[in-house]
Formats: C-alpha cells, sequence, structure tokens
C-alpha cells in the first residue's frame, strides 16, 4: 500500500509538467464532431479514452453526471436502497484490519469488511443497540454482564468496528447471520451479496466463474432494462456500456456487484477505463450518500484498495473528490488503470510530455 501511495504521489509531481490546463472545457470537448469524433487535443493525448466514455451517455456527458448524481441523492425513478441508516465512524480513525484471535486464524479485510457491514445494517432494522442485540442472540447467559449477574462481550459492536467476524452460516443456529435473519428477515442477504464474492483478492482469481446470477437482489434486477443486456447465463449479467452507466443510480450493494461482475466473473478482458471510470463513480456517490456505506467507509476503502486494485487509490491525488469535475475524474480512471495493472492504450507523445527526450534516450 506504501508503494502505492508513492507511485501516485510521484505521478502527481510528474504531471505537473503536462499541460492539462491546455486541454479544451468539456462542453468544448465533447461538442459534436464530425462522424462522432471527439475534440483533437483531447483525443491526440487519451486516444479513445474520454470517446468510450462518453458513449456510455446520450449528451453532455457532465450535465447527465449531474442530473444523475442529483437523482442520486433525491432517489428518483431507481429508489433508494432499502436500508437508510445514518451513523459515522469518526472515532475509529488509523484502526488495524487485521486482529489477531486465539485458536482461529486473522479475519481477511474482506470479511471484516463484510461482519462491519452486516451488523450496521443489522443494527438499523432491528432499531436496537449493539448490546441489545447480543443479548437477544445469545443463546447462553454470560455471569457478570453489565453489574447486573452477566458479563457483556461486546461482541456485536466488535463485529461493526471490524475486529471480529460472525460464525459463517453453514454453522446453522450457531450462526449470528442465522439467528438475525430468523428475527429480521433480509438481512442475510446483506451478508451474502455478490459483491463480496466478487472483491477477491487480485492474486487469489478463481478457477472458474462464479455462479452468482440467481442471487443478485431482485431489488437491482427490476432497474435491469433487458434491452441493455449483452449476455446472462448462471454465472453473469453482461451489460452494455449504457446499462453499466445506470446502475451509478440503484443505490444497493448488488448494484456495486453487478458492477464489478462485468469483469471479476473472469471476463477480465472486458476491463476498460470506461468501467473503471464508472465503478470509481458508483463509490464517489455511495461514500457521500448511501449507508451503511458511509459509516463503514475506512474499512471498505482498505478492502478496496487491497483487493480490487484495479479501480485504483480512492484517496491521495487521484482518489475520489466530489469537487472534481469529469475530465479530472476520467483522467484519474486512466492513472488508476495504469496502477492497477490494467493494459491501456498510451501514444508515445504521453511520455513525450512528462519527460525530456533526453531522459527517454538513456
Amino acid at each position: 500500500m506504501g508503494m502505492k501511495r508513492a507511485m501516485s504521489w510521484v505521478i502527481a509531481i510528474m504531471l505537473q509538467l503536462v499541460p492539462w490546463s491546455g486541454f479544451p472545457t468539456l462542453p468544448t470537448a465533447f461538442a459534436p464532431q464530425p462522424d462522432g469524433a471527439v475534440a483533437p487535443k483531447i483525443s491526440a493525448f487519451f486516444g479513445d479514452t474520454f470517446k468510450s466514455v462518453q458513449n456510455c451517455y446520450d449528451s453532455d456527458m457532465e450535465n447527465v453526471l449531474a442530473e444523475k448524481f442529483r437523482a442520486f441523492l433525491e432517489g428518483g425513478d431507481h429508489g433508494f436502497d432499502p436500508l437508510v441508516l445514518g451513523y459515522d465512524d469518526d472515532d475509529d480513525e488509523g484502526e488495524e484490519v487485521r486482529i489477531p484471535r486465539r485458536g482461529r486464524p486473522n479475519a481477511s479485510i474482506r470479511e471484516l469488511s463484510r461482519a462491519a457491514y452486516w451488523a450496521w445494517s443489522v443494527q438499523k432494522i432491528a432499531g436496537k443497540t449493539f448490546a441489545e442485540l447480543e443479548r437477544e442472540m445469545t443463546s447462553q447467559p454470560f455471569s457478570r454482564r453489565d453489574g447486573g449477574g452477566f458479563n457483556q462481550p461486546h461482541a456485536w459492536l466488535k463485529y461493526a468496528k471490524g475486529k471480529r467476524t460472525p460464525t459463517r452460516p453453514v454453522k446453522g443456529d450457531k450462526s449470528q447471520v442465522v439467528q438475525a435473519e430468523r428475527r429480521y428477515p433480509g438481512t442475510r442477504a446483506i451478508y451474502d451479496s455478490i459483491a463480496w464474492d466478487l472483491m477477491y483478492e487480485s492474486h487469489k482469481k478463481p478457477a472458474k466463474r462464479l455462479k452468482l446470477t440467481a442471487r443478485i437482489s431482485p431489488f437491482v434486477l427490476d432497474r435491469i432494462d433487458p434491452k441493455e443486456i449483452e449476455e446472462k447465463d448462471q454465472y453473469r449479467i453482461l451489460l452494455t456500456e449504457k446499462g453499466i452507466a445506470n446502475l451509478i443510480l440503484i443505490r444497493h450493494l448488488d448494484a456495486f456487484g453487478v458492477l464489478l461482475m462485468q469483469w471479476r466473473n473472469l471476463d477480465w478482458e472486458r476491463l476498460d477505463i470506461t468501467l473503471i471510470h464508472l465503478a470509481r463513480t458508483w463509490l464517489l456517490y455511495s461514500f457521500q450518500s448511501m449507508e451503511p456505506f458511509v459509516t463503514c467507509r475506512r474499512l471498505l476503502t482498505k478492502l478496496i484498495h487491497h483487493n480490487v486494485v484495479e479501480l485504483g487509490l480512492l484517496y491521495g491525488p487521484y482518489g475520489l473528490d466530489p469537487k472534481k469535475n469529469l475530465e479530472d475524474r476520467v483522467r484519474d480512471a486512466y492513472f488508476a488503470a495504469l496502477l492497477g495493472g490494467v493494459a491501456v492504450e498510451a501514444p508515445s507523445s504521453f511520455f513525450q510530455e512528462i519527460f525530456q527526450q533526453s531522459q527517454l534516450d538513456l
């Protein structure tokens, strides 16, 4: 992670030499051109990058994204994630994500993030404190709890802070996930979201495609236009660029899962700057507005940095920033691809703008 941060800052310093200010503004850059071409300065530097992103939308991209963001905040035709939470974790800065456990291996960042997201969701649906949830679902009493004859292990609070994971559902009634589902139906679907399956570590790619289509939330499926489906089988649903762009509006964890499904279920040849840009845009909106994404943002950021490296850094000079314009966000996606090892087209002029010719000759 330290190396990625260093590379990000090095690129940022080098790019001070690149005349970004010489680029035309977005309305000019993406104004109608002969035969659908984009403005020459953009095309000369990024090749087809801006053009491919432009093709996701029907009109001026900046206006469309602004409208999407307003619809995202207000609900729009796609509505909201059913889980409307409202918490912050400002008191949890700098917390490590791998916690030593006696008798059990360390939990992965993916499992700790899943536990936190699930615990906050259950807490809101139940309308109870974590201590109350723990008392409700603990199968046996503990002595000296709260000075009244019992001990309070605070397991649920540890789930919420990403310090501990619940017993997996395969253990049946011993699992807190199963117990919570029995009392608060629908909570297990959060724990079982396809997004967790697809946020595997990049060097641990599955040997074969995962069967995920049947597990996509109906909330998300109902908002996918059948006309935008390119391919559908028991493993995944592949969408057109416009269909993928429409996922930005859907405030649901499985919407991010369907975004990841476009390449991470062994369709890596589909990954390009447009997909990276759209996935980062969904994250930008969700980290601002969608709970419990906001509450769990530190754990989720660490998870994405560690496991979904192709999305690049989410903070720093090329991180997610709502104040950036569309041109900056597409540029960030380009360098996220470079840092994540994604093959992208980079014309020779790109390097000539950054380095002196004498340096290239060395």
